[in-house]
């Protein structure tokens, strides 16, 4: 393709924009719609070598390739040359309405709505029915439902028809509610339309396939021109017998075309040049101008610029309301910068694209003028000087827990449309990747919630009830299904006094409106569940079998399925859609988590017997959820949908693999795994710079200006600067913040959960007021700025496992798409190793983006050793177990990782803690009342470790065994293995458990039969981990699976634990109240349990353990 620069004229003059010479010209830099795209030099080509025959009588063989072509793409029997869109979209309704009465559905924005000019009336006599997304973003089956006529009254339409129009001005409808209108529509005998003028996007994007989308619909038509930059044309596709009539159709209104060929060839390029060849678009031009898009809006809201459609495939709608600036405003600076604009809606293209070194720095300096002139006090105005005055008024309704808007300028449809752009600021999804909202929205302008339900997410309803405070768990109240329509909820609740108080009138509403925590879920019947442990046959040692059988035994506790019928069909509830049975973590995780199952994973499938399905169950649940919001999100519930985890799935497939021989997953989980990736590296990415080079990273980055709900209480308490009351009785008051200050922190909170470590010193500003305990220990979160070095590590191993899926997938002579992840994934490694190694001190090191260097050095505390002193007095060099995931996952270059000098030099430390400490490895080395930080140990930490260690490759010693550091590698392996299976054990045996070779002891200090905890401390074996926002809770999934780990791979190399004395076990050092302010207090309670009234109030059996009380 001709890429020849552009002129250095402002706009380039008519010659130079003529196509018919090669020149790219005036569409480069043409950003009003990507209509304006000019031929290439290969598709005029294409024309100048075409067929030219007759397609009225079809044979035009250039045109009956290109119809067979994009038939086979959609899946569908045959196609149909179109001249655009909407003769395609009329033909196709015209075609499937063959006899009055019928009437169409479709959304109030459609094109055969606002830009056909009354075609289907006309054309159809069909009644149109155009209906107002009660998400404001795209219609659901539950809107069309509610104005569907499908019974046989007289007075009424029937509908025939539903269109789609998929994407609609950028935003993309999901395939899951796309299947289930389908569905629906096919049981009630209702035929289905797509407008898929830019379907080409939807699947460019990964939200899934032309054929994925086209399976769904009876007709879809696909533009040549939007996006794809063809001169002319749209095809309708369809059955035979469909295209066939629409064939006549399309002659009857003009539409019969002589020598097609002309249209028809430069149509077939654009397809394959523009799309790509592959099914999926991965290889073609079309997703660049998706990474144009998701540049340009950065560069605004880096500014300051807010928007009001998040950029989800190529269109950027910037908030010109917000700026302070009119449409004529910014069309007049885009003249002076020589760039055709139309509004605050700018349009990226391939030719855009391909002029970006161009485009982009104008775009930035209109962008930096429009600012300048907010912060100046420049007033906006409409293009004819009057002041944009709309008012969006939020209607006190409720539908399926989204929010349902109305607006009073909508009394015509030229208001309806004026007021859908004011609606869009108030209305958005979270953006992903493939275009997939996550049910999280804005509202009131700027504020994001994780997810449009008013009840669980975000509201009046939410934010009394969880400040008044009924639980000492703030997750209580949204794991708690309702137990009436919420329509009834929200009239009840505004009977209540205001404001809420923790009184007998709060209990009493929640007693008749809300069911129990968890209700959502049930266990299976233990008795139906059996294990296959072969492992456990080569463990000579009977006290630590027997110990590793009672973990195993476990799991029948942890084992749930969904309980649909516990929620009446009307009632609503926060738990996703979950199709297979799955394991819980244990205490007040009553759904499954996404990086917790990991480790639940090793431990499932050693268990083997119905275990083994089970393990692929969880997988394919979270496949699922790839599926439906592409990603994983944190946890299967509602408030969960604007954060991820750890992106651990990859991994799950590869040991579920590896475990079971079973390779048929790989089929469906391999282009979802690609889809996980790119949400992460489209979404989490930040730009480091070093020497002259630059390198792209990841970091976790929520969009986010809310409490999370299952911490709303925490949250909302440190944001808005209560008092703090710490451990020693000392008040600190509270301190002023801005509204964006707030903003940010609960960003940054929301992130810290999505890292996992929720919370800890790593990715705090100012760990020393955590360790003083002399304010909010997060007020100075700040990991939005920080690239952790273990989700690089990890998405590095992605990359490699993806490559070795693939490799495995395809013939050996066509492994070019292994060979590209490959050489993406030796990119990040190399990335790693210039930003975040440290040769001085041997070690990778979190890189501050706020400070532009690594993190290596903070206030030395107390528990500091000798060895970890910084280079001045006061300091210590910082250790978190996140540095040594480059060996785990073998991120770390050949010549660190293959070496076993230096494995023991990255591990010095490690050696060093575990020498001081009678526990396993704390998270960081900082002493804090966060639970990712002393003295709290974390299995998955430990198993980390102690896998990296094992995969240092052995080096021949002078003895022929291997070399000295390599023996040292494997016996600190082996340690650690037995501090963790010493301490799981000797608290196991502390809560009460015992076996035939060890029986309980005859008087435990908490006789419980035996507990396994989410965590441990560094202190002691006797004791579970401390800190954090809610207490330790017991069960405990991933606990299990690394022990049963650790069980399997050292087997008889592990020694009989020797405990402490057990008087001590499972007690804390410090808790924190949930109930009397944030220090110690006389509400402080045992590790061991949910607090009393929270578990009144959940249902039995849902956290692993039944509470009596």
């Amino acid at each position: 393709m001709y890429n020849a620069p552009l002129t250095n004229s402002k706009m380039p003059a008519a010659k130079e924009q003529n196509a018919w010479i090669g020149y790219r010209g005036a569409a480069g830099c043409d950003l009003r719609s990507d209509t304006q795209t000019t031929p290439t030099p290969s598709m005029l080509a294409a024309i100048a070598n075409c067929t030219l025959l007759d397609d009225v009588f079809e044979e035009d063989t250039t045109t009956i390739d290109l119809e067979a072509h994009c038939a086979a793409l959609a899946g569908k029997e045959a196609g149909l040359l179109m001249l655009s869109g909407t003769m395609g979209n009329q033909v196709a309704l015209r075609s499937l309405l063959t006899q009055p009465p019928h009437g169409v559905i479709c959304d109030h924005r459609s094109h055969i709505v606002v830009y056909e000019a009354g075609g289907v009336s006309a054309l159809t006599g069909a009644m149109l029915e155009s209906v107002r997304p009660s998400n404001g973003i795209h219609l659901t089956l539950e809107d069309i439902q509610e104005h569907a006529h499908i019974d046989d009254n007289v007075h009424t339409c029937p509908t025939r028809v539903i269109s789609l129009e998929n994407t609609l001005n950028g935003m993309l409808m999901p395939l899951s509610e796309v299947q289930r209108i389908s569905k629906w529509a096919r049981e009630h005998g209702i035929k289905m339309h797509l407008d898929g003028a830019r379907l080409w996007e939807v699947a460019a994007s990964g939200a899934g396939s032309i054929k994925e989308f086209a399976e769904c619909f009876d007709t879809l038509t696909l533009c040549f021109s939007k996006g794809l930059g063809a001169p002319i044309g749209s095809i309708l596709l369809g059955t035979k017998s469909t295209i066939k009539q629409a064939r006549w159709t399309r002659k009857s209104i003009g539409g019969g075309l002589r020598q097609s060929g002309v249209v028809a060839a430069a149509a077939r390029v654009a397809v394959d040049e523009t799309f790509g060849s592959d099914p999926s678009g991965k290889d073609g031009l079309l997703k660049k101008s998706h990474e144009m898009a998701t540049r340009v809006a950065k560069i605004w809201t880096d500014l300051g610029g807010k928007l009001t459609y998040p950029p989800h495939t190529n269109m950027v709608w910037l908030d010109l309301k917000d700026a302070g600036c009119s449409d004529a405003r910014i069309n007049e600076l885009g003249r002076e910068q020589g760039l055709r604009l139309l509004g605050g809606r700018i349009i990226c293209h391939y030719q855009s694209y391909q002029n970006a070194d161009v485009v982009i720095p104008r775009l930035e300096t209109i962008f930096k003028t429009i600012i300048a002139e907010k912060g100046q006090g420049v007033e906006a105005a409409n293009g004819n000087g009057a002041k944009a005055l709309y008012k969006l008024t939020l209607r006190n309704a409720l539908h399926n827990g989204a929010v349902v808007y109305s607006s009073p300028a909508c009394a015509d449809l030229h208001n309806a449309m004026r007021s859908f752009y004011t609606l869009a600021a108030l209305v958005a999804a979270v953006p992903t990747s493939y275009g997939q909202p996550l049910d999280g929205i804005y509202y009131d302008g700027d504020n994001i919630a994780p997810c449009s339900s008013a009840l669980y997410c975000y509201g009046d309803i939410l934010d009394s009830i969880q400040r008044a405070r009924p639980f000492a768990d703030s997750k209580t109240f949204v794991d708690m299904p309702t137990r009436v329509p919420l329509e009834e909820v929200q009239a009840a609740y505004d009977q209540l006094t205001k404001p809420i108080q923790n009184n007998t009138e709060l209990l009493d509403f929640l007693t008749s409106n809300f069911a129990p925590a968890g209700q959502e879920v049930i266990p299976i019947d233990p008795e139906s569940l059996v294990v296959n442990a072969s492992f456990l046959d080569g463990i000579a040692n009977a006290v630590n079998r027997e110990f590793t059988e009672a973990v195993i035994d476990l799991w029948p506790d942890l084992t749930r399925s969904v309980n649909e019928s516990a929620v009446c069909a009307e009632c609503n509830n926060s738990l996703l859609s979950i199709k297979r049975p799955f394991v819980v973590a244990g205490g007040r995780f009553r759904e499954p988590y996404y990086w917790d199952s990991y480790w639940i994973l090793h431990g499932l499938l050693r268990s083997g017997g119905n275990f083994t399905g089970i393990a692929r169950n969880q997988i394919e649940n979270f496949l699922d959820f790839i599926e439906d919001y592409g990603f994983v999100p944190n946890g299967a519930r509602l408030y969960y949908l604007n954060r991820s985890q750890p992106p651990l799935l990859a991994q799950m497939v590869r040991i579920y693999v590896e475990q079971t021989g079973d390779t048929t997953i790989l089929d469906r989980a391999i282009p979802l795994l690609i889809r996980e990736h790119d949400f992460f590296t489209s979404n989490r990415t930040a730009q480091v710079t070093v020497g002259d080079k630059n390198y792209t990273l990841n970091r976790y980055n929520v969009a986010n200006t809310e409490p999370r709900p299952e911490s709303y209480y925490e949250d909302y308490t440190q944001v808005n600067n209560a008092s703090y009351y710490a451990r020693d009785g000392s008040i600190y008051p509270a301190r002023n913040t801005t509204q964006a200050e707030k903003d940010l922190q609960y960003k940054n909170l929301a992130s810290g959960a999505e890292s996992g470590w929720d919370f800890s010193s790593r990715f705090m500003k100012d760990p020393i007021i955590a360790a003083n305990d002399s304010y909010f220990p997060l007020a100075s979160y700040n990991i939005v700025e920080m690239i952790p070095v273990d989700l690089n590590a990890i998405l590095y191993w992605n990359e490699v496992t993806i490559a070795g899926f693939l490799r495995q997938q395809q013939e050996a002579q066509n492994t070019s798409a292994a060979d590209a992840w490959e050489a993406q994934a030796a990119a990040r490694s190399e990335a790693m190793y210039e930003v975040l190694w440290n040769t001085t001190l041997g070690g990778y090191f979190d890189y501050n983006l706020t400070a532009s260097r690594q993190d290596v050095f903070w206030a030395r505390d107390a528990d500091s050793l000798a060895a970890e002193a910084g280079p001045e007095p006061g300091q210590q060099v910082v250790f978190n177990v996140g540095q040594l995931t480059p060996f785990w996952t073998g991120a770390a270059p050949a010549a660190l990782k293959d070496d076993p000098a230096a494995v023991r030099r990255a591990f010095a430390r490690v050696d060093e803690y575990l020498r001081s400490r009678k526990g396993g490895i704390a998270p960081t080395n900082f002493v804090t009342s966060q639970q990712w930080d002393q003295p709290s140990v974390w299995p998955p930490h430990m198993h980390m470790l102690m896998e990296a260690l094992l995969q240092t490759p052995e080096v021949g010693g002078e003895d022929g065994g291997g070399s000295e550091d390599w023996v040292w590698t494997q016996d600190l392996a082996l340690r650690l293995g037995q501090r963790y299976f010493d301490s799981a054990y000797c608290t196991w045996r502390a809560t009460g458990g015992g076996t035939a070779s060890s029986p309980p002891l005859p008087n435990p200090p908490q006789d419980l039969g035996g507990l396994m905890f989410e965590k441990y401390s560094d202190q002691s074996l006797n004791e579970a981990g401390s800190g954090g926002e809610y207490e330790v809770v017991v069960g405990f999934g991933w606990s299990n699976g690394v022990l049963i780990w650790v069980a399997d791979t050292f087997r008889d190399d592990l020694q009989t634990p020797t405990c402490e004395d057990l008087s001590e076990a499972g007690a804390q050092k410090e808790k924190k109240s949930k109930r009397g302010g944030h220090g110690d207090g006389p509400n402080a309670k045992s590790a061991l349990e949910l607090d009393y009234f929270d578990a009144v109030w959940t249902s039995e059996h849902v956290g692993g353990l039944r509470v009596v009380g």
